[in-house]
């Protein structure tokens, strides 16, 4: 009725009546829905496979204890992790685990997960060769029509250089402090170099005094 347009889907079977005459049978349906949730889902998977933030997504039965298996990731989580979607996907985010990952966070985490609740977080995590980085992510739960709780999903994304910014401010107002104070100037500039060789890992400075004077301070890589 109108003009506008009808998505349909036919499908063409036969059939035999009582008589043992073939007929042909055409069912016709409305297709609109299920075009529309295609687009839908065609549309989320290129978010998430283009997205600059790692995305890994789990089944959401336990294995063992508190350890769900990855089921997918995406390029950005390679990126981040330096496992391919190969090593991982089978696996478990314990792979990213480490000594410095807050197991009491792990414990709330799990917590959440098993009511079936949307969590976020941060916590350092570590890559395939070991070197640790700071991560924030939420993880949100996939269920069906029915409630039942499918599958989980965690977008992450990287802090470790913000992190070391604010701490690096933080330390700022310390070292601001002391000259306010006057503390000496030997005991500034060490803190200095402390503080930036924890925003910059790896370089170190010097600095030399003569009669209480500066004679040289430098830094390298």
């Amino acid at each position: 009725k109108g003009e506008r347009p009808l998505h349909v889907a036919v499908t063409k079977t036969r059939g035999v009546d009582a008589h043992g005459r073939v007929h042909g049978v055409s069912m016709l349906e409305n297709a609109g829905a299920r075009l529309a949730t295609e687009r839908r889902l065609a549309m989320l998977e290129s978010v998430v496979v283009n997205s600059t933030d790692a995305v890994i997504v789990t089944e959401a039965v336990a294995l063992d204890g508190n350890s769900h298996r990855i089921i997918f990731v995406n390029d950005a989580f390679t990126r981040l992790t330096g496992y391919t979607a190969a090593e991982a996907i089978g696996n478990t985010p314990r792979l990213l685990q480490g000594p410095k990952t807050d197991r009491a966070e792990l414990q709330r985490i799990a917590q959440a997960l098993q009511a079936g609740e949307p969590v976020f977080t941060e916590l350092t995590n570590y890559r395939k060769d070991r070197s640790e980085f700071r991560v924030e992510f939420s993880i949100a739960p996939v269920c069906g029509d029915d409630g039942r709780c499918l599958y989980f999903v965690a977008i992450e994304r990287e802090v470790t250089q913000r992190r070391a910014l604010e701490k690096y401010d933080c330390e700022r107002g310390v070292v601001l402090e002391m000259a306010v104070c006057n503390e000496p100037l030997e005991l500034q500039l060490n803190r200095m170099v402390v503080l930036l060789n924890d925003v910059i890992p790896g370089s170190f400075g010097t600095i030399m005094f003569v009669d209480g004077g500066v004679l040289d301070r430098g830094a390298s890589d």
